[in-house]
């Protein structure tokens, strides 16, 4: 294994494995000192490697951007991929996430391997209708898997840092969910109902029916030959019933009203959306991300939710910031307002700038705390600027 693991980081670009030494890359100890230089290259698994992919995958997730989009990026064919993705393009998809992750780790001497199939979160679970995971062709992804003193354990580099991303269960997801349930019924109950099948569950309501005979003291020959009689001649009058006017006309009236209230349910959801948009943009333009592409401003919006809240709370207090100021710039000009409100006030807005400027992600657990801190300065401010 020794060999192999030489010939294998011989043949990993030397800028790669530069790249993977970096201290903020894989990581240091209590003393600063940088990991990468302290795993033994003579130990085929160390107690190391766990905390070295830990922080390579952190460095990757926090660091870099998810995108499939990379045609304005300049492809040079004498250099690897992977090192480009690294130095240049600092985005990408999956599979630049992954092979770059293994790379790095098998450039340590860390046993790496690349793992593809298909990732689904619980955005993907319609608990709603049927209890099942919808798996779709987009949910193709890759990861890695790294030897550890406890066997292979995985690791997700790829970032969460979407343009456009967003999750969360809302309406149109709901609707999605419907419209999927129905295809499968449509499918199990419709396509797939075949004449064996038509057959089975004659059969099986004629043996419910003879299984209900034995318990009395009637012929259970005759009540099976009565009862198979009498339901093929009740398939036979529902069928004619169908066939004739009253049946269609009844049919076509309940198939309407069905398409109707899809229909209805639809243009709800799509009502929804639209408006939910709209509101993002409104926010957007009103927090000075008009200027950005949008994908990326609709992104920074949703996160923003909480800072929009406190804008409308000053406002609702004639505390207006001047469009030639920054936020930084109109947080200090409210050395006015008692010292608690002042601060909280700061604290926001230095959380505001490491989502606008330093990439940083909220939850949706941080976004509530966040809002709720809000709704907390309500009081201070309505004890200290009157209202006009």
């Amino acid at each position: 294994w020794a060999a192999e693991r030489r010939r294998r980081a011989r043949e990993i670009p030397a800028r790669i494995a530069e790249y993977a030494r970096r201290p903020e890359v894989s990581g240091v100890d209590a003393q600063d000192r940088p990991l990468a230089t302290l795993r033994s290259a003579d130990e085929y698994v160390t107690p190391l490697d766990e905390q070295i992919a830990a922080s390579i995958e952190r460095h990757l997730r926090t660091t870099f951007a998810y995108t499939l989009d990379l045609t304005g990026e300049k492809k040079d064919d004498e250099r690897d991929p992977n090192e480009q993705f690294l130095y240049d393009w600092k985005k990408g998809h999956c599979e630049y996430f992954a092979s770059s992750m293994v790379l790095m780790c098998q450039s340590l001497g860390i046993e790496a391997r690349m793992v593809t199939g298909f990732k689904v979160t619980g955005d993907d679970y319609d608990g709603t209708y049927g209890n099942y995971y919808i798996v779709r062709q987009s949910h193709a992804h890759a990861w890695v898997e790294v030897l550890t003193q406890n066997g292979w354990r995985s690791f997700d580099p790829t970032s969460g840092n979407e343009a456009g991303g967003g999750h969360g269960r809302n309406t149109w997801k709901s609707v999605k969910n419907f419209f999927n349930w129905l295809e499968y019924k449509w499918a199990e109950k419709v396509v797939a109902y075949d004449g064996e099948r038509r057959d089975n569950l004659i059969a099986n309501i004629d043996r419910s029916m003879v299984n209900a005979a034995l318990n009395t003291d009637i012929n259970p020959n005759r009540i099976s030959r009565h009862m198979r009689r009498g339901w093929r001649d009740w398939i036979e009058r529902f069928t004619q019933w169908l066939n004739d006017g009253t049946g269609l006309m009844f049919s076509a009236r309940i198939i309407m009203a069905i398409i109707g209230v899809l229909v209805a349910v639809l243009c709800y959801g799509v009502y929804a959306l639209v408006r939910q948009r709209l509101r993002i943009r409104r926010r957007a333009a009103r927090i000075g991300l008009d200027g950005l592409p949008p994908g990326e401003a609709m992104r920074l919006a949703r996160q923003l939710g909480f800072y929009e809240r406190l804008m409308n709370l000053l406002e609702r207090r004639r505390i207006v910031r001047p469009d030639h100021l920054t936020p930084a710039e109109f947080t200090d000009d409210l050395s006015f307002l008692p010292n608690e409100a002042f601060h909280t006030i700061r604290r926001l807005t230095n959380v505001f700038y490491s989502i606008r400027y330093g990439r940083r992600q909220l939850d949706h657990e941080e976004q509530r705390n966040l809002e709720t801190t809000v709704d907390e300065l309500e009081p201070l401010l309505n004890t200290a600027v009157p209202l006009y």
